[in-house]
């Protein structure tokens, strides 16, 4: 019996990288697919996130609010999560309610 919560061969393709734009020194969007991904440079660690947009002038100003925010909670010691934190967070929820 399959898991449904094990990802199929289909769900573990990786999207490629169509088109990069650098933004600043250690800040760039990427085209994926069909929107655009920020990606940058906060305490020495990369970080990646959705602008949500298809258009590169809106997917650039929404990378540079995106990056803002980021460093804000970076400056006032909060925690920027990841996937990989936000998986580790779901499943100590999952495994406390069970």
């Amino acid at each position: 019996m399959k898991n449904a919560f094990l990802p199929t061969s289909k769900a573990r393709k990786v999207n490629k990288f169509l088109e990069k734009h650098e933004i600043d020194d250690s800040f760039y969007i990427y085209l994926q697919r069909n929107s655009w991904l920020a990606r940058f440079e906060i305490g020495g660690k990369w970080i990646s996130r959705t602008t949500k947009q298809r258009d590169k002038a809106k997917a650039v100003t929404v990378a540079i609010k995106v990056k803002a925010e980021c460093e804000i909670e970076h400056e006032h010691g909060i925690t920027i999560h990841t996937r990989g934190a936000s998986l580790v967070i779901l499943r100590s929820f999952l495994y406390a309610i069970a």
